[in-house]
């Protein structure tokens, strides 16, 4: 008996182990995105670009602390919404901690996706209320319809990674908000066939980093969502990588 409890532990540890090595790699993200969409901007919007990825993670951890975990995965109120676990209350002796990571790196990632949406066309305190907006009250009541057991969960539906709870709102979000601002003014003109050559990517180097940064820190993002790296989640996570 002692010896079987000893495994479960040992395997709990490195199941816990490896979600938060997986949040680290899904957090490290950010540092992709904003290589990313950095080089991919005019080099006199750079600034103002890295400043955004900065706020944006610093706005979700206020927000997502605050009333956005409790609204994704608190007690429901008619499959809509979470009325508990706010601002980290009754976390101790469970595995709240290691989940609220997890799903605040998810978060984080969910609203940064729009700052390259809307790059160079956005004042930098309208955005910020955005992205308190998005990771306080539009991102956590998705994620509670889902895999918060609300409404759309009893229904059946599956995300196993965050394809479209993760990227398809944050994606919507970028769309919406570029369609409302419209196109960067002048970036293809019938009269001039060089104006597009000033809105090329200032810096190549930095998109493809942030690319492969990316691409590192999505095997955090999919094979972390086994939520395990022992007994079948050994195998799984290293399917899931493999695709």
């Amino acid at each position: 008996m002692n010896n079987q409890t000893t495994i479960l532990d040992v395997s709990n540890s490195v199941d816990s182990l490896w979600i938060s090595v997986s949040t680290y790699l899904v957090f490290f993200m950010q540092a992709g995105f904003a290589f990313l969409e950095a080089g991919t901007v005019r080099e006199r919007s750079v600034q103002n670009i890295l400043i955004k990825n900065m706020l944006d993670i610093c706005a979700c951890t206020i927000a997502w602390w605050l009333i956005g975990y409790g609204f994704a995965y608190g007690e429901s109120w008619n499959g809509l919404i979470g009325s508990s676990k706010f601002v980290g209350y009754n976390f101790e002796g469970t595995s709240e901690y290691r989940d609220w990571m997890f799903q605040w790196a998810f978060a984080g990632t969910a609203a940064t996706i729009v700052s390259g949406s809307l790059a160079e066309r956005t004042q930098l305190l309208a955005y910020v209320f955005f992205s308190i907006f998005m990771t306080a009250f539009i991102y956590p009541v998705v994620v509670h319809l889902t895999w918060g057991g609300g409404i759309l969960s009893g229904m059946g539906f599956l995300d196993f990674a965050g394809s479209g709870i993760v990227h398809l709102v944050g994606g919507t979000a970028g769309h919406i908000g570029s369609t409302i601002i419209g196109p960067r003014l002048n970036r293809y003109s019938y009269i001039d066939d060089n104006r597009h050559e000033l809105f090329k990517p200032h810096n190549v180097p930095m998109v493809v980093l942030g690319t492969l940064i990316l691409w590192f820190g999505w095997y955090g993002f999919n094979c972390g969502s086994a939520l395990g790296a022992t007994g079948e989640n050994e195998e799984l996570i290293s399917l899931i990588g493999m695709n």
